[in-house]
């Protein structure tokens, strides 16, 4: 390979949702293209929640070129795809791109200037633009930026047109802490960048329309709107900080959640797991030993399945089927105060025991449900966690993060916690509290 093509490296990102009548043919020409450019590429097709046959073209073009890589994320949701194709990239020099907006000479252009500055933006209302795409696209672009400049000072006139990124331990940083999951992830990580005093340049491009919206002007409407209300709540009622780390739960649960989990692991869409002690194998355990990641968490098990302890040795927490009560029931039991705790307290040094006579280092400590949180639970806890050097605990504000999507689950979790406030005492030391993101790869609960 000649040395301008090794010094010409780059990684482009373009999620795709729903592509298959242009995917191919695109995909195709981008690829011919980038080679006459003498570039050094790959390609980076994160498909996110398609309907059609999108994943399975997308999968025979990783199997044609050996520069595509595909990455799949279970739902439709444009700002992850952007967000887990930047922590997959491995080239120095990165661009996002939309299927129907790939402008070569932006491109070209753009990489010559990302070796002076570390951010490139395609602009569409750029004064030298060029947009033929239809008058209510033009004037929703404009109305949007008009809009995001009057709140937030940006100096640039676009954030949602193609983008160029030097590969910094800076970006990494800010793309892993933005909140905002749909439209305005790239506008969220484009702000976090300019407010790092970040110098930014702006280029002209031109847009044809190449392909019908991916969805209505009221959908974008909505899912942008969800975004503003999600940056809003994080803001004004969370009031914290975002977590830097993602934790991917349930592992053990069963082998398809096993599978998901170790995709999740190798795509960088989590960090770290999770392990259910009680349904996890011998066989499931040391496999995630074999992955060596930043530290494991046990995740205690209360309310599902069998206990870890025999029956005789906790007969207050379980049914006459050796089986938990499940949540409902649990936290009606714990509130009349007819789970004895020290029942509690064996079980979950047994679950934790379990997992570290498997090799497992344990240093972090999370529960099915919540139910750690809940007084005496959460007492019982940090005790286990100071005798056995667990350093961490999940806190209140992570699962809070993770339920106000779901306004029902998160005021039912707001409201029980309160009455159990009010019953039991609790150890008032933050000494544990850890905040991560939480996924549930293989599962419903992030759809």
């Amino acid at each position: 390979m000649p040395s301008t093509t090794k010094q010409k490296s780059i990684s482009l990102i373009i999620p795709i949702h729903n592509e298959a009548l242009y995917l191919k043919k695109i995909i195709n020409g981008l690829v011919r293209k980038l080679k006459q450019l003498l570039f050094n590429f790959e390609i980076i097709l994160v498909e996110n929640g398609s309907q059609d046959k999108t994943l399975s073209i997308a999968n025979q073009l990783q199997h044609t070129y050996s520069s595509i890589k595909v990455i799949q994320i279970a739902t439709q949701s444009y700002g992850q795809a952007i967000k887990i194709g930047i922590l997959n990239a491995k080239k120095p020099f990165i661009f996002v791109l939309n299927l129907d907006l790939i402008d070569y000479d932006f491109i070209t252009t753009g990489f010559k200037i990302l070796h002076s500055v570390p951010v490139v933006i395609g602009s569409k209302t750029h004064p030298l633009s060029q947009d033929f795409r239809p008058i209510n696209r033009r004037l929703t672009t404009t109305f949007f930026n008009y809009c995001l400049k009057l709140f937030t000072r940006l100096p640039v006139n676009d954030t949602h047109g193609p983008k160029g990124f030097k590969a910094t331990p800076e970006l990494f940083r800010s793309i892993k802490s933005c909140l905002t999951n749909n439209e305005l992830l790239d506008t969220e990580l484009i702000i976090k960048l300019f407010k790092k005093n970040i110098h930014i340049a702006e280029l002209p491009i031109q847009i044809h329309k190449i392909r019908p919206s991916r969805y209505s002007l009221k959908k974008r409407c909505q899912l942008t709107f969800k975004d503003i209300i999600q940056l809003i709540q994080y803001k004004y009622f969370l009031c914290t900080k975002p977590a830097n780390i993602t934790i991917a739960d349930d592992y053990g649960y069963s082998n398809k959640i096993n599978q998901s989990i170790k995709y999740a692991l190798k795509t960088k869409q989590a960090d770290s797991v999770s392990i259910l002690a009680n349904f996890a194998s011998l066989t499931s355990i040391k496999s995630i030993v074999k992955q060596h990641l930043p530290f494991y968490s046990v995740h205690i098990n209360l309310v599902e399945g069998q206990a870890v302890t025999p029956k005789k040795q906790i007969p207050t927490l379980v049914n006459r089927q050796d089986q938990f009560y499940p949540l409902s029931i649990f936290l009606l039991k714990l509130f009349l105060k007819q789970i004895n705790p020290k029942h509690i307290e064996i079980e979950v040094n047994h679950q934790i025991d379990k997992l570290k006579q498997s090799g497992l280092t344990i240093n972090h400590l999370s529960s099915h449900q919540n139910t750690h949180l809940y007084p005496p639970i959460l007492n019982i806890c940090k005790k286990i966690c100071k005798t056995k050097n667990i350093k961490y605990i999940r806190s209140q504000h992570a699962i809070e993060t993770r339920l106000i999507n779901y306004p029902i689950k998160y005021l039912l979790f707001k409201f029980s916690l309160f009455i159990f406030k009010l019953r039991y005492p609790s150890i008032h030391s933050n000494k544990f509290f850890f905040l991560e993101n939480i996924v549930h790869p293989g599962t419903h609960y992030d759809k």
